[in-house]
């Protein structure tokens, strides 16, 4: 995910080469600083500053975002700020300019994680389990006789090995959110905002995602704050 100023390219998922082809054509010449936050390897990062470099003019400087004890009103909970992705970091800080209040933080990706910000903008934790398609893809590795499976499930019985491998992890999911709900209610006191973001929001069940306002782009929110602060 790259935000560059002046304009914001989303560009989620895609192939490094795809990303950097998304940027120059958005911004054309007018290229500012660039500022990317990424989760991948130290070698895969270090490919996308290149391609990036190859495109951009010599004067252009890019940004890795790494998270910090205080940036943009929001407070780590980390004791080693540094520790904390770099992607939950920009969704903590465009969730927080988004609600200035207490607010949970749901991402559905390859990883599911659930962070929480009360309200004074301080970053009390969060939770992280393995991700739907993850899920599945460990099952099929580690059990001979068990499918892989791609679709989402839904609460009820399944009839087939695949539908019940569905069915239980979109349930598995949907109990971590209920549990984090829980949980944030209990320590927060209040009841917060909840903004979900990532690739499978639709996996939640229609009560639960009633509940949950979609922010697709929240990371690229939250580097669009960074890049404007002083």
């Amino acid at each position: 995910m790259v935000c560059a100023t002046g304009a914001v390219v989303h560009a989620q998922g895609a192939r490094l080469e795809e990303i950097v082809g998304a940027i120059a054509e958005a911004v054309g010449q007018d290229w500012g600083r660039v500022w990317m936050a990424s989760v991948a390897d130290p070698a895969s990062e270090d490919h996308l500053v290149e391609l990036i470099r190859e495109r951009a003019p010599d004067h252009v400087t890019i940004e890795r975002v790494r998270a910090r004890a205080l940036a943009c009103g929001v407070h780590s909970a980390y004791s080693d700020p540094e520790r904390l992705g770099a992607d939950r970091w920009a969704a903590l800080i465009g969730a927080w300019d988004r609600t200035r209040s207490a607010t949970l933080i749901l991402s559905l990706g390859t990883a599911v994680t659930c962070d929480a910000l009360d309200g004074a903008g301080r970053h009390l934790g969060g939770v992280i389990a393995p991700g739907r398609l993850t899920m599945a893809r460990a099952l099929a590795e580690e059990t001979a006789r068990l499918p892989e499976v791609i679709g989402a499930g839904r609460r009820n019985w399944g009839p087939s090995t695949q539908e019940g491998i569905s069915n239980g992890i979109s349930m598995m999911l949907n109990g971590f959110v209920k549990e984090a709900e829980i949980l944030m209610t209990g320590d927060a006191g209040e009841n917060p905002r909840r903004l979900v973001t990532g690739g499978d929001v639709e996996c939640l069940d229609h009560e639960v995602r009633a509940r949950w306002e979609s922010v697709p782009g929240l990371v690229l929110d939250g580097l669009a704050c960074l890049a404007t602060q002083p």
